[in-house]
């Protein structure tokens, strides 16, 4: 678990698999979100219960004065494009995607959670964070300015019967970045 001074990052319980459905069957949240869209209730709780629930890739974003969750976070092994890309191949990197309930966006819970969790993979010695976000997702762009990403590249594909672009931005560890 990781904490900030006004949110617990938590592995999934049980107990959260309202708010986690309310995210994953959110059509404008997963357009920006990438991930599944669930309408039908018990195929999202069984997908819940079989991939969220405990594992400590994907975390419920908490708000420490009401427990109440608010988002969803997760940091795992980088994308396909990222990881293939040959001049990153000799350094350990994590990719950093968020996603935040919309009321509870414009309180600034996605750059201290985001940042939480690049620190924490940091510590965890990771070279390297990417994060990426879809064409048009300027909240997304300005958490990942916000703490510092760079832009790395940006690539194309389909999702859903559609072509989808996808800018890709990287933050290196200060200890191993590569003209540290």
């Amino acid at each position: 678990m990781t904490a900030t001074d006004r949110l617990m990052i938590r592995p999934f319980t049980a107990e959260d698999f309202p708010a986690w459905y309310a995210i994953f069957s959110d059509p404008d949240l997963i357009r920006t979100f990438g991930g599944g869209l669930y309408r039908d209730e018990k195929e999202a709780r069984d997908k819940f219960f079989a991939g969220s629930v405990g594992d400590p890739r994907r975390n419920a974003i908490v708000l420490k004065e009401t427990g109440e969750v608010v988002g969803v976070i997760t940091c795992c092994e980088p994308n396909p494009w990222v990881a293939a890309r040959e001049d990153l191949k000799p350094f350990r990197g994590r990719s950093l995607s968020y996603a935040l309930l919309p009321a509870f966006r414009g309180r600034g819970y996605a750059v201290e959670a985001a940042r939480a969790v690049t620190e924490a993979c940091f510590a965890e010695g990771a070279d390297y964070v990417n994060a990426g976000f879809f064409a048009g997702n300027l909240s997304s762009e300005a958490v990942q300015k916000k703490l510092g990403f760079s832009y790395y590249g940006a690539h194309t594909y389909a999702r859903n019967g559609d072509v989808v672009q996808v800018t890709e931005n990287i933050l290196w560890n200060p200890a191993s970045a590569p003209d540290a």
